[in-house]
Parts: structure tokens; C-alpha cells; sequence
């Protein structure tokens, strides 16, 4: 009987990774729909959520636009973790693994904004640590080297620079840059002003009178924001990577993984607006122009992404008596 060594299911950790953020997600938004503020986030402010509709009716549908979009980036993060995970790692395409790792460990890290806002939310610390574990049980168990691997498209004529299907490519390269610049942004107002104008017009009030009011509502309010561009950063990481490294001919699940990655993404993002009454078109702007490169994008690389699918090499029969560091066989 042949063993294969655990490591060679370290794509299963990461992939599990990705579920528990598509988990967490969910949770994220069906709790910004009916209740917004957990008792945690009241015993933080000392106040319960019949106290800040009371002191401003707008405060709790701008907290819930606020979550719902860092749900959505949650789901779009898992989506590609996931697919990443199954679909690159697990049949040995080391630029899948590379581009997930990279984009998690960014990830993790901007956890550490906490420090600038002030509020650790434990749901979130312990979510945290959870993921952590798998990130590090997917990272630590590498691949043999006798996992099958994807083999690259046939040879072909390269593609045309300005084909549509390299444009198409240049559009999700865009598109993972613009998302990591709109996190840094984000990450960055949450961890200090919090408020941009438009926050503020919506809202009617100044950032003196909500302080005023109580101490805690800013960086309850802040860790919500700084979280969201954290996981913006990594989500642009992922997308980015994935488009400048697995763009190969036939690569379906590429394609299909920038739907399932794109489409929880703007809806949390530019559709609780509207939901919320949030609506300002300067505000809006940056997230309809990336629509505006999404939709085009997955047009024009469909052709190229979508063809005949890439060809799986064959697995290799082990020696029963071959004996290495990374793969062995015991009988009796």
C-alpha cells in the first residue's frame, strides 16, 4: 500500500481558509441586515442600540453600510482563496500557491491595525486566530514533488499584445492594483480620521459631537472601516497576482474565479449604498469605475480563458521500494 505524506494536502488547509472567510462573510452580512451592533459592540460603547438611533437615525444604516461592504470583501476574498486553493494549489500550479499565500500573509497583517483605532473586536480576533492556523498548516505542509501538476496550454503563436484577451488581462492587473490603492486608503482613514466629507454630510454631524456623545462610538465606528481595507489590500494582492501569473489559454476556472470573486464584492460594496440611502456619486465614483474595467474584462479574456481546458499530467507510479524524503511506500 502507497502512503502520501500529509504535506501533499496542505492545499486543503488553505482551502479551508477560504471557506472559513466565505463563512465568516456570510455571518458578517446576515448580521448587518437584522441587527448591525452585537452586545459586544454595546458593552464596548456603553450604549444599546435603541441609544444611537436615538441620538442619530442615520448613525446605524451608515454602521451597516460599513459591514456589508467588509462582508462582501470577505465572501470575494474567500471566493478566490477557494479556487486558488482547489483548483491551483491542489493539482501543483505554484504560482496559485505563491499568489494565495502572499495575499493572506498581507491579509493577517493588517489585522494589526487594531492598534490605531483602538477596538479589538473579539469576533474578529478569534475569527482571526482560527484562519491563522489554517493559513499555517497550508503553508508549513508543502507539496511533494510527486503531485500531479497541470501541464501549460499547447504551444501556440503568442498572443498579441493588443489582442482582446491581453487587454483583458491588463484590465484585472487594473483592477487588483485599483482595489489594493481604494484598501490602503481605507485601512489608513480607519486607523486615524475615520470620516471622509461625504461620511460626515450623510450623517449630519461632525466627528466633535459623536466624540462628545460618547469616546467609544469613533473606534467602534473605525474598526469596522480599517478592517474592510484590510481585507481589500489582500483581495487586490490575490486578483492582481492571479492575473499576471495564471493568465494561461484555457484556464476556466481563472475566468470563473474572477465571477465569484467580483460579483459578492460590488454588490456589497456599491449596492448597500443604495440600500442604505447612501447615495453620492462622488463617493460612489471609484467603485463604478471599476465596474466599468470588470464587466469589459471578463468580456474580452473570455475567448482566451475560457478555451480548452489546460491538460492534467499523468501521475507517476512510486517504487514501492523508493524511500525519499518527501514520499514512501510500506507494505506488508
Amino acid at each position: 500500500m502507497t502512503l502520501r505524506r500529509h504535506a501533499d494536502y496542505g492545499w486543503f488547509w488553505l482551502a479551508l481558509m477560504g471557506v472559513g472567510l466565505l463563512t465568516c462573510g456570510a455571518l458578517a452580512w446576515l448580521i448587518a441586515a437584522f441587527r448591525v451592533v452585537l452586545p459586544y459592540d454595546e458593552v464596548f460603547a456603553g450604549l444599546t442600540l435603541g441609544q444611537l438611533n436615538a441620538f442619530n437615525s442615520r448613525l446605524i444604516p451608515f454602521m451597516a453600510h460599513d459591514r456589508v461592504a467588509f462582508a462582501g470583501t470577505l465572501i470575494s476574498v474567500g471566493a478566490l482563496y477557494v479556487a486558488l486553493a482547489i483548483f491551483g494549489v491542489r493539482t501543483g500550479q505554484v504560482w496559485a500557491r505563491r499568489a494565495l499565500v502572499i495575499s493572506a500573509a498581507v491579509g493577517f497583517l493588517t489585522f494589526l491595525l487594531f492598534l490605531g483605532f483602538g477596538y479589538l473586536d473579539p469576533a474578529h480576533a478569534l475569527g482571526t486566530a482560527i484562519l491563522l492556523v489554517f493559513f499555517i498548516l497550508g503553508v508549513a505542509l508543502k507539496p511533494s514533488e510527486n503531485w500531479p501538476a497541470i501541464s501549460n496550454a499547447p504551444a501556440s503563436s503568442p498572443e498579441p499584445f493588443w489582442s482582446a484577451g491581453r487587454i483583458g488581462q491588463a484590465f484585472f492587473v487594473l483592477i487588483g492594483v485599483g482595489i489594493i490603492l481604494a484598501g490602503v486608503t481605507i485601512a489608513f482613514l480607519g486607523a486615524t480620521s475615520v470620516f471622509v466629507p461625504e461620511d460626515l454630510q450623510f450623517l449630519g454631524t461632525t466627528p466633535q459631537v459623536l466624540h462628545a456623545f460618547n469616546a467609544h462610538l469613533i473606534p467602534l465606528i473605525a474598526h469596522d472601516r480599517a478592517s474592510m481595507g484590510g481585507g481589500l489590500i489582500a483581495d487586490g494582492v490575490g486578483v492582481a497576482l492571479a492575473a499576471l501569473w495564471g493568465y494561461r489559454r484555457g484556464a476556466r476556472w481563472v475566468w470563473l474565479m474572477f465571477v465569484g470573486a467580483g460579483i459578492p464584492g460590488f454588490v456589497g460594496t456599491l449596492g448597500v449604498h443604495f440600500a442604505t440611502g447612501y447615495v453620492n456619486l462622488w463617493h460612489l465614483f471609484p467603485g463604478f469605475v471599476a465596474l466599468a474595467i470588470y464587466i469589459p474584462g471578463l468580456i474580452a479574456t473570455y475567448p482566451y480563458l475560457c478555451g480548452p481546458h489546460a491538460r492534467i499530467a499523468p501521475r507517476q507510479p512510486v517504487n514501492p521500494v523508493q524511500l525519499g524524503a518527501r514520499t514512501y511506500s510500506v507494505g506488508r
